[in-house]
């Protein structure tokens, strides 16, 4: 089944496409047409042209598509069309318009193969900017918060915070991490700093560790994975404005001291 479709991919498209280049060509002499009759054909024609870039241009980004192996990475067999795919398509679409122009009886359907072309390729290009400055502003959050990560920032806090943790006889022995992970819900609308698009921030938010007592105070707040200078601040405060906690229970039923991780959230 996977096989008559590739098949068919590869060449029952090219003869759609070629099939209806002929029948556009067969139109395309409208000179002598007025009227109602002109403006149909007209119309006609710019559909056409429209619905051949864009068959054309999915059946490109198709077939020069990398194929993924089960030895090696895949590897486009047209790299450029697989980079490029829009210029392809308008260096073809602009061949295209210059044989039809060069022809005198055919020079206004040039016009209007253009025409259909650019209505087709400028939405599609306007999509791909936004999705390349979307993966550029990914990309460069990631490499910050990487670059912050890699300064070693939370390494004195956190010896600190496992070293009181170790002396503490009231705590799990030895230190494992967290014990509960937990999704306040009023956590949201604690924070002051504005929320950022969750494709600009490349993280979930602001992880902080610390201290439940068996009173339910909140101690020792630090921060174990961070977004950077200010939401990690902020984080913090947010975390120390909490509420009283509902202490973990030990065996016998009494309250007891617990370590407790939380995310704060900094994205929309």
């Amino acid at each position: 089944m996977f096989i008559l479709l590739a098949l068919a991919i590869i060449f029952a498209v090219p003869v759609l496409v070629i099939y209806l280049m002929m029948t556009f060509w067969r139109l395309s002499e409208i000179k002598h047409l007025t009227g109602r009759a002109y403006y149909a054909r007209f119309a006609w024609l710019l559909i056409l042209a429209g619905g051949l870039t864009f068959i054309f241009y999915h059946w490109a980004s198709v077939v020069a598509t990398p194929i993924p192996s089960a030895h090696a990475n895949g590897k486009s067999a047209f790299p450029w069309v697989n980079e490029h795919p829009l210029s392809f398509v308008l260096l073809c679409g602009t061949g295209v318009c210059v044989i039809l122009m060069v022809h005198l009886k055919r020079y206004v359907a040039g016009f209007i193969f253009a025409a259909g072309v650019l209505l087709v390729v400028g939405p599609i290009g306007i999509k791909e900017q936004q999705a390349e400055a979307v993966k550029n502003e990914l990309k460069a959050a990631r490499d910050a918060s990487d670059a912050y990560d890699a300064t070693g920032w939370q390494k004195p806090v956190t010896d600190s915070f496992r070293l009181q943790v170790a002396r503490r006889h009231d705590l799990p022995t030895p230190y494992v991490g967290p014990i509960c992970p937990l999704a306040e819900p009023g956590l949201r609308n604690l924070v002051r700093l504005p929320r950022q698009p969750v494709h600009i921030v490349s993280k979930a938010g602001v992880e902080v560790e610390f201290i439940v007592e068996a009173t339910g105070q909140i101690v020792l707040p630090h921060v174990t994975y961070g977004l950077g200078p200010g939401y990690d601040d902020e984080a913090v405060r947010v975390v120390r404005s909490l509420p009283l906690f509902s202490p973990a229970l030990g065996r016998e039923g009494k309250p007891i001291a617990s370590i407790w991780r939380i995310t704060v959230p900094f994205f929309n």
